[in-house]
Formats: C-alpha cells, sequence, structure tokens
C-alpha cells in the first residue's frame, strides 16, 4: 500500500536562516579582532545565507498555505484556530491557485499574502508599518546579494549608489560587522553582520505571525520554535 505525502520547505528554510545566524554569531564572538580572510568570508557566507533562507522562507511558507487548500484542506483546517477562514474562502484560494494566481514568479512574495488576505475579505498588512517596511527591506536586501552587480567605489571613504541606498534602509535596524574597518562601505561589508542575520530571521517571523493572526491560522514554524534561536 503507497501513500501520498506532501514535502513543506518552509520550516527547513526558517531552520537554515537561524543555524546561520548563530554561526555568525559565533564567528564574531571567538573572531572579534581577528582578520584572517577565511574567517571574514565564512562570516558572510554564514550572513547571506540567513538573508537568502529567511525570505525563501516567507515565499515557501504563502505557496504552502495555497496548495494546501488545493490539495489537503484537512491538513489546513487543522491549523485554523478560529472559524473566521470558512469552506467558501478555502475554495477560492484553491480556485485561484488552480488559474496561477499568485502561483507564478510574476507575483512578488509579499503581493502574494495580500492575495489571500483579499480572497478571505481581510484587510491587507498596512504598508506603513514597521512589520511590512522591515519585511520588504529584507526582500530588496536579498535582491541585492541574488542579483548582485559589483559598483565603483571612487575613493578609499565614499560609497557607491546601491551603498548609500542600503544604508538608508538598513543603519540603525541592528549591530553592525565588528569584523571589518573604518574604510570598508556599509554595503556589503558593515551591514552583513550577525545582527543583520538576526533581524532577517526575526522579520520574516514576526511578518508570518502577524499575517497568520490576521488569517486565523496557526503559523507552520510553531513546529520548530526551539530550532530558532539566532545565538
Amino acid at each position: 500500500m503507497y501513500f501520498k505525502s506532501m514535502k513543506f520547505f518552509s520550516n527547513t528554510h526558517i531552520q537554515s536562516a537561524a543555524l546561520s545566524a548563530r554561526l555568525a554569531y559565533q564567528c564574531e564572538q571567538e573572531h572579534s579582532d581577528d582578520t584572517n580572510s577565511e574567517v571574514q568570508l565564512n562570516h558572510m557566507i554564514f550572513v547571506i545565507n540567513a538573508i537568502i533562507s529567511s525570505v525563501s522562507y516567507l515565499e515557501a511558507n504563502i505557496n504552502e498555505l495555497f496548495v494546501e487548500c488545493s490539495e489537503n484542506k484537512t491538513g489546513f483546517k487543522s491549523n485554523l484556530r478560529t472559524n473566521m477562514i470558512n469552506d467558501s474562502v478555502i475554495e477560492a484560494l484553491e480556485r485561484s491557485w488552480k488559474l496561477g494566481v499568485p502561483r507564478t514568479a510574476k507575483f512578488s512574495i509579499l503581493n502574494k499574502y495580500d492575495i489571500a488576505l483579499a480572497l478571505a475579505g481581510i484587510d491587507s498588512i498596512d504598508k506603513s508599518t514597521s512589520v511590512y517596511e522591515n519585511a520588504d527591506t529584507l526582500i530588496k536586501l536579498r535582491n541585492s546579494l541574488v542579483h548582485y552587480e559589483p559598483e565603483w567605489i571612487n575613493d578609499y571613504l565614499s560609497d557607491s549608489e546601491l551603498t548609500n541606498k542600503m544604508a538608508k534602509r538598513l543603519k540603525g535596524k541592528f549591530d553592525l560587522n565588528p569584523l571589518t574597518g573604518e574604510g570598508n562601505p556599509f554595503y556589503p561589508d558593515k551591514c552583513l553582520s550577525h545582527g543583520c542575520a538576526e533581524w532577517a530571521v526575526k522579520t520574516s517571523l514576526e511578518y508570518v505571525d502577524n499575517f497568520s493572526s490576521m488569517f486565523g491560522f496557526i503559523p507552520r514554524h510553531s513546529n520548530v520554535d526551539s530550532h530558532l534561536g539566532t545565538r
């Protein structure tokens, strides 16, 4: 006898992000005065992975919600903590997903959450709140790393246009990288810190928690909360 099962990756992504944040923290604690290039490279790898995995978690989480409504309604209903989401809403989510909305890459990650809320008759997450602004900034940071284009810096102390844009969005949100020097640009050198990795994990979890509360849904990550420490 064969049994069908469904593989979810959202929890894997957020655990990967948290693990990477812990490894970045360990690097900073053990090598705060170390200029060894291998240590600095490993540290940067951990931070970048935390950022990318945190955003991967955001997208996988909302995709999984739509898929469950389409193919695993019993499992979906078991995670509802209110009767706010009824069968007609679940059917609307299913029809939308099967029509390709918001199934393809042309839909932004946060737009996917807004579509789910709209189908449930719930107002979108307020774009003026820190919850939305942080998630939007995190995704832009991920995009800048994934689609990275090197830029010239005119002299030792000046910053590139991209550095200035990221600095405007990120400065003050977390502690900077202690393994860099005064002359390093804010982006990518100074901002890729354990503080940034920790902020990425917490930002993605906060957005999902906020959405889940509005939607009346138990966040999937609640099953692995004990593995989500960042230091």
